[in-house]
Parts: structure tokens; C-alpha cells; sequence
């Protein structure tokens, strides 16, 4: 009754040393998927104003999509915003009203929903959506400059601003000039004159200085 108990107990022994062997190879299989599977960590942020005041940095969190519902102020201005996200702006809170949309790298204010960079107009932020890009192979860069009026003087600002892709991106305010572009020669860059990728269009493929596109772009899809 009891030889086949014995049986088993003695195959398992026999066979362990295997069983350990390849039970070795699947982990380390495993721990190798796993590092090449791993997702880049994406750190973005964006920063509001009013006048003589800033927001705290508003930050990406847990490298996921982050909506906060209420950011305070109201808020006039975008003073900066960093990192490989976009940031769709609300005039109300809990994401509802009128919205638009902002990309990176801006380090200079823009007036909250003002046409590029007009320092008039526009309407104040209330909730905001940061949504990141973890593996963006392309990239647009637009261009505009700010004008001042500081007695004696008028003061001009560039401004740029970064959107990321392969996306599908609307609600931007009415940008004329791409800077550059950078990624892949198979990287296409679709500029609408209308939001949500309507109206007149132009594709620009590599830019490297400065392309006035003709009309004001509301709408941008990148594609490869």
C-alpha cells in the first residue's frame, strides 16, 4: 500500500535538482520580461499666477493621468510647465466649462486661454488635466512672442511651448509659427486651422527654424 507513496516521494527527490534548475530559468525569465517591460517614469508639472502671486507646482502623480478638481485661485496666467505631458485648462472647477490645451517646456506667462501669446483676453483656470506621454517619439515645438507695453518701452517675450506623440491633440489656443520639430523622419505632423481636426490643414514632416504655417493652429494631430 504504501510503494507508490514511496514511489513518488522518491521521484520528487530525484527529479528536484531539475525542478530547481528550470524553476531558476523561469524566474530569471521572468525578472528579464520584467525589466524590459518596465515603464519610464514620467515627472511633469504645471505652475498658475495672478498678479505678484504663483500656485504651488501642480505634479504628475503615481506616472498616471492626474486631475485635480479644484487648483484654487482662479488663476490668470500659465507662469511654467515641464516634462513629456500636455495640460488641458478649465475655466471651471471639476473639469467642466470652456478648456484648453498647453504642452511643456513654457517658461514664460501666458494669459489662461488668450489667443498664443496676447496678453489680453482669455478667461481664468479653475481645474486642470495633466496627461502624460511615457515613450514619445515625436515632438512639435510652437512659437510666439509676447508684447508688453513698459513705458518707455515695449518688451517682447519668445514663448514656446512642446506637444508630444503619437497623439491626437486639440483646444490649443491659436499658435501660427512651429519652431521645430524633432523625431523620426516618419514622424508627420497634421496642423488644423479649427479644433478637433477640422477646416484647413497643412503636414509638415522635419522643421528646423521657425515655419509660419499660414493660419492660426487649434488642432494637431502627430502621427508615424
Amino acid at each position: 500500500m504504501f510503494k507508490p507513496i514511496i514511489s513518488l516521494v522518491f521521484l520528487s527527490l530525484l527529479s528536484s535538482p531539475a525542478l530547481a534548475k528550470k524553476n531558476s530559468f523561469q524566474l530569471q525569465e521572468l525578472v528579464t520580461q520584467g525589466q524590459m517591460k518596465k515603464v519610464p517614469v514620467v515627472n511633469c508639472g504645471i505652475m498658475f499666477g495672478n498678479e505678484g502671486l504663483d500656485s504651488p507646482w501642480i505634479r504628475l502623480k503615481n506616472n498616471q493621468l492626474t486631475a485635480p478638481r479644484d487648483i484654487g485661485g482662479p488663476w490668470n496666467f500659465i507662469r511654467k510647465t515641464y516634462g513629456s505631458c500636455d495640460f488641458t485648462v478649465y475655466n471651471q472647477k471639476k473639469f467642466k466649462g470652456r478648456k484648453v490645451k498647453y504642452g511643456s517646456g513654457i517658461k514664460s506667462k501666458i494669459r489662461v486661454a488668450s489667443v498664443a501669446t496676447a496678453d489680453k483676453g482669455g478667461w481664468k483656470a479653475r481645474s486642470v488635466i495633466i496627461k502624460p506621454y511615457k515613450n514619445p517619439s515625436c515632438r512639435i515645438t510652437l512659437f510666439g512672442t509676447r508684447r508688453e507695453l513698459s513705458f518707455p518701452s515695449t518688451i517682447f517675450t519668445n514663448i514656446t511651448q512642446t506637444f508630444y506623440g503619437p497623439s491626437r491633440i486639440s483646444d490649443i489656443s491659436g499658435w501660427s509659427i512651429v519652431q521645430k520639430t524633432v523625431g523620426n523622419n516618419d514622424c508627420l505632423y497634421s496642423l488644423y486651422n479649427k479644433k478637433n481636426h477640422s477646416g484647413r490643414v497643412s503636414f509638415v514632416k522635419k522643421v528646423d527654424n521657425n515655419l509660419r504655417v499660414g493660419w492660426k493652429i487649434r488642432s494637431i494631430d502627430i502621427s508615424k
